[in-house]
């Protein structure tokens, strides 16, 4: 039963994280918000069978404690030194970045996040720092681990979340995300710092 309950929460957490992404998206926000329903009915109904003291241990140990969320974000470079950005359906402009999946480290989260926002397969996966932010509506409080990377190609291919990209060669006074002109700014600083220049690649 624990072990069936833990990946019923597993998928409801899943679901959730599509939920969020997903407003301008009817279908999708509706196969979500099903998911996530038919999930909570069922771990409601485990509860029915006298087992709820280990069901409910079950929950506890997959929500764990109270922590701030975890993300990354990717500035990502060509050949001739431009750093992508996106625009989101608010306007405003980002770096490649989304919050991690079970089990992921954030390299991982930062590959995965610039595969599905661009298309883009990234090298030279270099962490730059790690910066805490009171979030938006959603999230009271997240870590960013922020990363430089050099693409393969500069062919993108925008995901739904995503309205336009642009290359650009420096950071503009456009209408920034949250503190992504400060993540771009990092990029940049660290691509004509000392430590970096020397370094192969970059």
């Amino acid at each position: 039963m624990n072990s069936l309950i833990r990946q019923f929460e597993r998928i409801r957490s899943s679901a959730q994280t599509g939920l969020n992404y997903s407003h301008n998206l009817p279908s999708h926000h509706a196969l979500y918000s099903e998911i996530i329903a038919a999930c909570q009915d069922i771990t409601q109904s485990a509860f029915t069978d006298g087992s709820q003291p280990s069901a409910w241990d079950a929950i506890l140990s997959e929500l764990g404690c109270i922590t701030p969320k975890v993300g990354s974000v990717v500035g990502i470079l060509r050949a001739d030194g431009h750093l992508l950005v996106l625009q989101r359906p608010s306007g405003r402009w980002c770096l490649p970045c989304g919050y991690a999946d079970i089990g992921e480290t954030p390299e991982d989260t930062a590959r995965r996040e610039a595969f599905e926002e661009t298309g883009l397969d990234i090298t030279q996966l270099l962490l730059l720092q790690v910066t805490t932010t009171k979030g938006d509506e959603s999230v009271a409080f997240m870590w960013e681990a922020v990363f430089l990377a050099r693409a393969v190609s500069d062919k993108v291919l925008l995901s739904h979340e995503h309205l336009a990209a642009a290359w650009i060669p420096s950071v503009d006074d456009r209408d920034w995300h949250s503190t992504h002109q400060q993540h771009a700014l990092a990029v940049f600083s660290a691509v004509t710092g000392s430590s970096i220049s020397r370094s192969p690649g970059y």
